[in-house]
């Protein structure tokens, strides 16, 4: 059984879902979290829209066919060129390794391949105290209720459960604009029939945007989790993040004794140190 259960009897809780069901984005949730892959980060650095969408990615490495609640997308508008570029800019050194990997996705006789070891990244207020409130923790005291019985959390340690739990009630949820009520997505009885159809918006100067980790594909497209969040919640020697503001970004990483120091980036890079390839290259299925 999964640590959670250990943490649920210390915090002398019984739990008992109706359904076992997948969660998506929660309205008390801190972060909102995605998988930037070479396709994705493609559209990202042509578009020359003010907004662009993103698709929520699950990391707590679960899978039921019972069905999703949440929210499963995400505009960010009022896009600058700045946050355009320190995002693009940022992705590429943290994504300089390891080599892309692709499965091939059948879909009514089509293939389809589909990057399976994309950078993971949350996106928080600008405000979120990183250091101080740990990375892939969701912040959402009211998790049970939400989340219809499921915690569904990132890190698989009874450390960060209960860390969460207890700092919940003082780390804000992610200042979407339409401030959706904590039970609109669920269904009666808590009955799961899909994620929720609208879509959430939030301005790119109200954001922050933290590379984590790289996926770990676990099966199914949906079995994914991030090994990385652990590591940086330990503060394990070797571990590394980067946080992204609109035109700037910062290079954290951890020594030896547990300490973190941070590197500043500044924008814009010179041709010559930019890591930024002059064209990108994915497989296709022929």
């Amino acid at each position: 059984m999964r640590t959670i259960l250990v943490s649920l009897a210390l915090f002398g809780l019984v739990v008992l879902p109706v359904s076992a069901h997948n969660n998506y984005f929660l309205p008390g949730d801190a972060f909102f979290s995605v998988t930037l892959t070479r396709e994705l980060m493609e559209k990202w650095m042509k578009s020359e829209e003010a907004a662009f969408e993103f698709s929520y990615d699950r990391f707590d490495g679960d899978f039921f066919a019972c069905g999703n609640i949440g929210y499963a997308s995400l505009v960010v508008d009022g896009i600058t060129p700045e946050l355009r570029q320190a995002l693009t800019e940022a992705y590429w050194r943290f994504a300089s390794s390891p080599a892309p990997t692709y499965q091939l996705i059948e879909d009514d006789g089509k293939g389809q391949l589909t990057q399976t070891n994309g950078v993971v990244a949350l996106i928080y207020n600008k405000d979120f105290k990183v250091g101080e409130d740990a990375l892939g923790l969701k912040f959402n005291e009211d998790w049970s209720e939400q989340g219809a019985g499921r915690y569904c959390g990132y890190i698989d340690a009874s450390e960060a459960v209960m860390r969460d739990w207890r700092g919940a009630k003082g780390v804000a949820p992610l200042a979407v604009r339409e401030k959706p009520s904590a039970t609109a997505h669920l269904a009666d009885n808590y009955e799961v029939a899909h994620t929720m159809e609208s879509t959430l918006h939030i301005g790119g100067k109200e954001i922050m945007i933290v590379l984590v980790g790289i996926a770990d594909y676990k099966g199914f497209g949906t079995m994914t989790t991030c090994p990385d969040l652990k590591g940086i919640f330990n503060s394990e020697v070797g571990a590394v993040y980067t946080l992204v503001k609109e035109g700037t970004f910062r290079e954290f990483s951890c020594n030896e004794d547990g300490v973190w120091s941070a590197e500043a980036v500044k924008l814009p890079v010179p041709s010559g140190e930019s890591r930024v390839p002059e064209k990108i290259v994915t497989p296709v299925v022929r």
